[in-house]
């Protein structure tokens, strides 16, 4: 069991997180310069948060991932980006309410997650994202969804009773989110880019290896393979 608990620590320490591109936009092919991004969809698990072994919190973390998304867009990838989760501060002009948002980015996430690999939103939402498009002169929108698992009391219970390997590894590894993200076109609704990540000690870090910092943890790994803006050409 030692040898495995180490195994386990090992792989831990070797992997932050993974991430996949699952689509991809012809090298530096589009015409990306300025990109909304909509309010993050996300599930929490457990739903109460007393069964946390440390404190949830959720919209905290949520906040943290969308400002260190933005930043890295900006900041490292030489994208306009323009953040319209409720996280960040409002933008002068903006006609849409908060939940208008809200529920706009959250037919798009159940789309997607019903019709995985499509090319192209359907009419609907292409209106949807040529509207928002037309109101921030943006190019494309930005789209996260996915869900957290917080480590749980009953898995450090369950773990000191049946002292699995893989039971230790998903105590060991922390919180846990699983996010996708996706561009789209304003003009017409294709698919632009999509990444699937997973994310180790998401949020309030509960290992012993250091986190990185935000922008790192969250915009690198998920956005780490996007080209930079044709704006940086």
């Amino acid at each position: 069991m030692a040898t495995a608990i180490v195994a386990a620590s090992a792989a831990i320490s070797a992997c932050a997180g993974s991430s996949t591109v699952s689509y991809s936009l012809p090298e530096r092919g589009e015409n990306l310069r300025r990109i909304a991004i909509l309010p993050v969809v996300i599930t929490v698990s457990p739903d109460d948060p007393a069964s946390c072994m440390d404190v949830c919190s959720p919209e905290r973390d949520r906040a943290e991932m969308v400002l260190a998304v933005n930043s890295y867009l900006s900041d490292q990838l030489g994208y306009d980006a323009l953040c319209l989760d409720f996280a960040c501060r409002r933008i002068p002009g903006n006609p849409f309410s908060d939940e208008q948002l809200e529920a706009w980015s959250q037919e798009i996430a159940a789309w997607s997650s019903d019709h995985d690999g499509a090319p192209q939103l359907p009419p609907k939402l292409e209106d949807i994202g040529r509207e928002i498009g037309g109101v921030f002169d943006a190019d494309g929108i930005v789209l996260l969804h996915g869900e957290i698992r917080y480590v749980q009391n009953a898995d450090a219970a369950h773990w000191a009773a049946t002292l699995t390997f893989s039971m230790y590894y998903n105590l060991m590894r922390g919180n846990t989110a699983k996010i996708d993200a996706e561009i789209y076109s304003v003009a017409d609704g294709r698919k632009l880019w999509a990444s699937e990540n997973t994310i180790l000690n998401f949020g309030t870090n509960n290992s012993m290896e250091p986190i990185k910092s935000s922008k790192d943890r969250y915009g690198e790994t998920i956005f780490g393979e996007l080209p930079h803006s044709i704006a940086t050409q």
